[in-house]
């Protein structure tokens, strides 16, 4: 506190004695003033940078991409959806939904080297309760799945399914459902 005063009183001898002294308080006012100045001028010089920073794009190549939209769902696969909407109406249907959006790793197993297992791998329809707990999972076959390759596949999908309980449902897109068969194969999963 005694520090305190004693420069208070130190500050206000000193500038007493600046303005007795005209020649010494108009350096130092010249001096005050050309710090403001310079302040000033560096704000005026750091909003224009900014300025700068948001009107002038960075310019940089960015590669483009060869992608186009499409529809996820074949016409085949449309046929199925509107029937499992018509027939299941309290039910959620999602489609051509990524494995590992459903399906988790249990404690103790490599997250990421089981989530590589069933990467890139979907189920064609989640058939969820309003809830979205999973009822079934439904895939629609045609000739594609005779391949050696996509026996495997799906073999290996089938497995991952089941083994985390869930259950799968496999229909040919030659011998597809009417509504009544869905709503019959769905009620008996449901239970």
């Amino acid at each position: 506190m005694a520090i305190t005063i004693i420069l208070t009183i130190f500050i206000l001898v000193g500038i007493k004695m600046l303005k007795d002294n005209p020649r010494t308080y108009s350096r130092f006012d010249k001096r005050m003033e050309d710090k403001k100045a310079q302040m000033e001028l560096e704000e005026e010089i750091n909003a224009a940078k900014n300025k700068q920073r948001v009107l002038i794009p960075i310019k940089r190549e960015v590669e483009i991409m060869p992608f186009y939209g499409k529809r996820p769902l074949s016409k085949i696969e449309q046929v199925l959806y509107f029937r499992l909407l018509e027939a299941l109406p309290d039910h959620v249907i999602l489609a051509q939904v990524q494995l590992s959006r459903f399906l988790g790793v249990k404690k103790g197993f490599n997250v990421m080297e089981w989530n590589n297992r069933i990467n890139r791998m979907s189920a064609d329809y989640v058939i969820c309760r309003k809830d979205f707990s999973i009822i079934a999972i439904i895939e629609l076959d045609d000739a594609s799945h005779n391949s050696e390759s996509r026996i495997a596949n799906d073999l290996k999908k089938d497995q991952a399914i089941k083994d985390s309980g869930l259950k799968i449902i496999r229909w040919h897109v030659n011998n597809m459902p009417d509504i009544e068969k869905i709503q019959s194969t769905i009620k008996q999963e449901n239970n």
